[in-house]
């Protein structure tokens, strides 16, 4: 996750895994603690060229794919969900749920590498479709945290399917986000529950730090860590059902700091957004449902830019900004790419699956990253080509 010196932490209100790494040209042999690779085999699609011509690029027109390449896709079985979908920056990796043969349970993760080539499996206890990626030792770069929205702890994983901790607490989890808010190099956790548990923030070992928490606040809904100043601070911001149009903020150590409020009409999605091409500052991507408009919220309540959306959006759990790039993906009948840092919609994807995820992996040695898509028949990797967009700030 994002490093403290580059965030700030927001509130909003496990499984098999698959592991693609960048930057490896020969395809590494499949390991299984549970031998069930058989079960699971891949085929590559050659890579093809997706149009790259000028259109313009629209969230109405849901059936053309503008401003992507395909790199490569990899086959699962047919109308089999793929669970959560992570990645390591710092490794080239990415870590997604393979698909379940057994309704519900999410148990096997697979290793494949930037061309789309499975090099690994293991297995991960709970069974759980929700995955996020955390820092939480310092010998590696990247753990994983399993859950089911509602119905389950949190568990805490290393990437050989090592259970680290559990997280149990009356209320049910709503959202899970992870961040280095302390500047140790080590990422504390952040758990927005269902009911009056509140919001709890842990440390690296699944110890408590802090909480708020009280009848009145309500659900949490969604939780993650935006440097909304670009100063380096980690902030928590929390978004609460009781609260009136405005987002609570704590800092590191839990001290309530003055509320910011977002614009009128508008209601706050909690993810975050660089708003510079450094990724230094950041905001958090806002909709106006009545009128079909997002925007990004700045720290100071203002928007730095909005333009419309005729489809609406839908955003998943999961989104995180690009690496390297000003990038977000937004979801409606395709996936959308925008360029935060202006406000531009660049790319879109040819369709859409309402239970498509995605994610972003850096290929080493490059400075642009591929976007990956699930979808129930398997994982895409795209590649985005310069463009001239249709939506300005």
């Amino acid at each position: 996750m994002t490093k403290s010196a580059q965030v700030k932490f927001i509130m909003f209100a496990s499984a098999s895994c698959l592991v693609l790494r960048a930057g490896e040209l020969k395809s590494a042999p499949v390991s299984s603690p549970t031998q069930s690779q058989a079960a699971l085999p891949p085929a590559i699609v050659p890579a093809q060229s997706m149009p790259t011509t000028e259109p313009d690029v629209s969230d109405s027109e849901p059936g053309s794919a503008q401003g992507l390449e395909l790199v490569w896709k990899l086959a699962f079985e047919p109308d089999r969900l793929i669970g959560g979908i992570v990645s390591d920056p710092e490794r080239g990796v990415v870590y997604a749920l393979a698909p379940a043969f057994k309704a519900g349970e999410f148990k096997r993760c697979v290793q494949i590498n930037e061309l789309g080539k499975i090099e690994r499996e293991f297995s991960i206890d709970g069974g759980n479709i929700v995955l996020r990626g955390a820092h939480l030792h310092n010998d590696v770069s990247r753990d994983l945290l399993s859950y089911t929205r509602w119905t389950s702890p949190l568990r805490a994983v290393d990437t050989n399917g090592k259970t680290l901790w559990t997280y149990a607490q009356d209320g049910s989890i709503d959202d899970v986000w992870a961040a280095d808010l302390n500047g140790d190099g080590l990422d504390e956790v952040i758990i927005g529950f269902n009911g009056d548990q509140g919001m709890h923030v842990l440390d690296n070992h699944g110890q408590k730090l802090w909480v708020w928490q009280g009848p009145d606040i309500g659900n949490i809904d969604r939780v993650t860590a935006v440097d909304f100043r670009g100063d380096g601070s980690a902030n928590v911001v929390v978004f609460a059902q009781d609260e009136d149009r405005a987002l609570a903020i704590f800092d590191s150590n839990g001290k309530r700091l003055p509320n910011l409020h977002y614009p009128e009409e508008y209601s706050p999605f909690f993810r975050a957004l660089n708003l510079s091409s450094t990724g230094r500052q950041q905001g958090m991507l806002v909709s106006k449902s009545g009128k079909k408009r997002i925007g990004a919220l700045k720290a100071d309540g203002n928007l730095a830019w909005e333009f419309p959306m005729a489809l609406g959006i839908f955003l998943p759990d999961d989104e995180e900004p690009a690496p390297k790039k000003p990038w977000f993906v937004l979801h409606n009948l395709s996936f959308l790419v925008v360029d935060t840092s202006a406000g531009k919609i660049i790319a879109k994807t040819d369709k859409y699956e309402s239970q498509a995820k995605s994610c972003w992996l850096l290929p080493k040695g490059e400075s642009s990253p591929l976007l990956l898509r699930s979808t129930t028949s398997g994982i895409e990797a795209f590649r985005i080509v310069d463009r001239t967009p249709q939506y300005h700030k």
